[in-house]
């Protein structure tokens, strides 16, 4: 292929994107992409229905618990400032697949936690990586969505994350 030359015949990959239809790979990696809202969802959400019982087991008022609750709110703002833009550096799928990893391992990481202070590290540090991975979601979607469906296949894809806070919520009780 010659340099500047597209894919097929001087088409570049936008372009073949929007010539065919929509591809089982495409919506393969908008639903990878859905499930990763999903469980992002859920993170964030399951944390403030977890507090009193965890708050109950440490002989801690729930009220003890805020700085916890925004240690991952704070840490979305960070990652998605500071290590979301690594997704133009390093590839989207890279970052979202790390970040992913950090939040698993992070999230795991809380459940263990023996004080206060380590659990708003890890929930900040869940946070960071949660910051990173919902902006790679969102953009692997789009670039892999033919632009007459982008729209459509990236609000599906999102609306996940509410879903995973709704599945946070119906698991508590």
């Amino acid at each position: 292929m010659a340099a500047g030359q597209g894919t097929q015949a001087g088409q570049d990959v936008g372009a073949l994107i929007e010539s065919r239809p929509l591809g089982g790979f495409q919506v393969g990696v908008a639903a990878l992409c859905a499930l990763v809202a999903l469980l992002d969802g859920y993170d964030i959400q399951v944390m403030a229905l977890a507090v009193p019982a965890v708050a109950r087991d440490w002989g801690v008022a729930p009220s003890g618990f805020g700085l916890v609750l925004t240690a991952s709110l704070i840490g979305i703002a960070i990652g998605g400032v500071l290590l979301a833009p690594l997704g133009d550096r390093f590839g989207r799928r890279p970052v979202l697949v790390a970040s992913v990893a950090v939040v698993g391992a992070a999230t795991l990481a809380s459940a263990f936690s023996g004080s206060l202070g380590a659990f708003v590290a890890w929930r900040l540090l869940t946070g960071v990586a949660l910051g990173a991975s919902q902006p790679m979601a969102v953009s692997l979607t789009a670039e892999y969505a033919p632009a007459r469906r982008r729209s459509l296949m990236v609000t599906l894809m999102f609306l996940n994350a509410a879903l995973g806070g709704l599945g946070a919520g119906l698991a508590a009780p």
